[in-house]
């Protein structure tokens, strides 16, 4: 007789935990190829199986929507800069400043970038955005009014 390893599945995640870990590892697959990566390659880096990602994202668009929100929001890049010690000299808080950011737009750049590139247009489809006024800057176009 002999004795076969048991599989021992992975310690449960709630819906956010795991939805969190698949756009962790689905980032920089999306900052590489956009629109075109596959749920099967996100699984993957993930360590997860296909159907997996399916549990907790309706579609592929849901999954791209996910990584976008969370590459466009600021959170962690103002936890990197909230952590950075006071009693350090003003040159090297700016220059640790400066690296947050730049790390931040780097990924922001990389992820709208290629998904705009490979056609993309977000989770309403290329529709007007539901936000009154969303990419319309707040101040008016140069050499006109401000309205009054």
């Amino acid at each position: 007789m002999t004795d076969t390893p048991t599989r021992r599945r992975a310690p449960g995640m709630s819906a956010e935990e795991r939805r969190a870990m698949i756009v962790a590892a689905a980032l920089p697959l999306i900052a590489e190829y956009g629109a075109a990566v596959t749920t099967a390659r996100i699984a993957r880096a993930a360590g997860i199986g296909e159907a997996t990602v399916f549990r907790v994202f309706k579609d592929k668009d849901d999954v791209l929507d996910a990584c976008l929100a969370t590459a466009t929001d600021p959170a962690h890049v103002l936890r990197e800069l909230a952590a950075i010690p006071l009693d350090e000299p003003l040159a090297d808080r700016l220059v640790q400043a400066a690296e947050a950011m730049w790390a931040h737009l780097a990924r922001l750049g990389a992820v709208v970038g290629t998904l705009h590139a490979s056609g993309h247009r977000g989770g309403n489809g290329g529709r007007a955005s539901p936000i009154r006024g969303a990419g319309k800057p707040p101040w008016p176009p140069c050499g006109t009014a401000s309205p009054s």
